[in-house]
């Protein structure tokens, strides 16, 4: 009897043993395991720039000279070079250089230019100049298209987006050894002002868009230029949208449509994807974990916002009435995926 009772002594033991090791593990680490399948991300400052990235229309003064001589060319200038009125900018030494071929009657037969597009599209509109010296100080560029007296400053208020959309973009390079006569050997791009001209249809937003409003253009990857907003016309269906810089780019005089990233503003805070932002009664807010493995939702105060990503307020910020409001902070851990979060967790 004794022994029975030794044994269910043991036996209690034991269970109660088990009991607080089941206990242990449903408090402490059921909740970590079930954190650790939660997809999470650490808050940090940060810098957001609002930005439009978009296609832009480059449209200069321009003029494209053509040769008044076949010949043999010898440039003196580089692409993209500033340079004053009256600068020699390329030598032209006439002379026969293509060939003639005769047809069956006898009568010659004369090369097709190899700027034949770039002829047509000028339309008479280019010049000749027998000295090949600059007529005004400006920059210099052999990349041509032939709508350098199409697409003017003064021409930009008619255009839209089915006029824009017909533009080539293509623009080709003119630099070379040899020319025929009449075929272009370079252009100049009065040394002013300059345009940058994008189009947005009407389901589009440009609420960032103002009159005379300063932005910065992003043109390349090492290229930041600072400019405004000029005009904003409303046509049809859609807004013709203008930017004006009088800053030089080298570059500027390569391209006739261009992609940029019109930088608005540039906000600090904390850098959140918008994935992670919970909106509960118009309010915003994240999840942030806690000591105990758990999450729970934390107001914040949303500063700017871009593309995927927002800038928050951080530690507090004030509500509409005037009171301080408890917010997240530096390096605090939150969900990527609040919504799955919460339809599991109530």
């Amino acid at each position: 009897m004794k022994r029975k009772s030794i044994k269910l002594g043991r036996l209690l033991g034991v269970l109660f043993i088990l009991a607080l090791i089941v206990l242990y593990v449903i408090i402490y680490v059921v909740p970590k395991m079930q954190g650790m399948l939660e997809e999470t991300t650490v808050l940090k400052y940060g810098t957001l720039p609002v930005t439009d990235h978009t296609e832009a229309l480059i449209i200069r003064d321009e003029t494209l000279f053509l040769s008044d001589n076949e010949g043999t060319l010898d440039y003196k200038i580089s692409e993209g070079e500033k340079v004053r009125k009256g600068t020699k900018i390329v030598e032209l030494d006439p002379g026969r250089v293509v060939k003639r071929e005769t047809d069956a009657d006898g009568n010659t037969i004369e090369p097709v230019s190899e700027f034949e597009k770039v002829i047509k599209q000028a339309n008479e509109k280019a010049k000749t100049n027998s000295n090949n010296t600059s007529e005004v100080s400006g920059v210099v560029s052999y990349h041509v298209d032939g709508y350098e007296k199409a697409l003017t400053p003064a021409k930009i208020e008619n255009l839209d987006g089915k006029k824009i959309e017909k533009i080539d973009s293509e623009v080709q390079s003119v630099k070379r050894a040899t020319t025929l006569k009449g075929e272009p050997i370079y252009k100049i791009a009065k040394n002013a002002l300059w345009y940058m001209v994008i189009w947005k249809d009407r389901n589009e937003d440009i609420q960032n868009y103002e009159d005379n409003v300063r932005v910065k253009v992003n043109v390349s990857d090492e290229a930041q230029i600072e400019a405004k907003v000029s005009d904003i016309y409303e046509k049809d269906d859609g807004y013709l949208i203008v930017i004006v810089t009088d800053m030089y780019y080298k570059d500027y005089s390569k391209y006739r449509k261009i992609d940029i990233s019109v930088v608005f503003a540039e906000y600090q805070g904390l850098i959140v994807d918008n994935n992670s932002i919970m909106t509960d009664n118009d309010k915003c807010e994240v999840y942030v974990k806690q000591k105990d493995e758990s999450y729970v939702p934390v107001p914040i105060n949303i500063i700017a916002t871009s593309g995927e990503y927002s800038v928050l307020s951080v530690k507090q910020y004030y509500d509409e009435d005037g009171n301080e409001v408890k917010t997240v902070n530096y390096y605090e851990e939150i969900l990527t995926n609040p919504g799955e979060y919460k339809k599991k967790n109530g």
